[in-house]
């Protein structure tokens, strides 16, 4: 199998994110984020991203090295890190930028729960359209 192939199976499977540590960490981040608390929004939903998914790709991704000689490294381990960046931009990223987005356009005062209502249903639009696809 060519290596575009095997890094498109990897994208395939970071559109299978754990769903739950996602929808968390997103309102969350959303929250945040319409708040204009940047750093704390992306604080958030790196460390679901991590506990959610990232541990266990990182994990695979060491395995992988290991086991790998020293010539195939790269080509072994493309499809995890595609894997690893698909599952955090689909399911954490675009949820809570689209999430914060959007609550930062309300004006009344509840910005914040206008941005965590939209990034837990932008996640759980990926959530479902990643079961379909994956």
């Amino acid at each position: 199998m060519s290596l575009m192939a095997e890094v498109g199976l990897g994208a395939l499977l970071g559109l299978s994110f754990n769903p739950v540590a996602a929808l968390i960490g997103v309102v969350l981040g959303g929250a945040l984020g319409a708040l204009s608390r940047i750093a704390s929004a992306v604080a958030v939903v790196l460390a679901a991203w991590a506990f959610g998914d990232g541990v266990r790709v990182a994990a695979v991704v060491a395995a992988t090295v290991e086991s790998a000689g020293a010539g195939s490294v790269a080509a072994e381990v493309a499809p995890l890190v595609a894997w690893g960046l698909v599952s955090l931009a689909a399911g954490y990223a675009l949820p809570a930028w689209a999430g914060a987005f959007a609550g930062s356009r309300v004006t009344h005062g509840t910005g914040w729960l206008a941005g965590g209502a939209v990034a837990a249903a932008a996640c759980a639009a990926a959530a479902t359209l990643g079961g379909v696809l994956g």
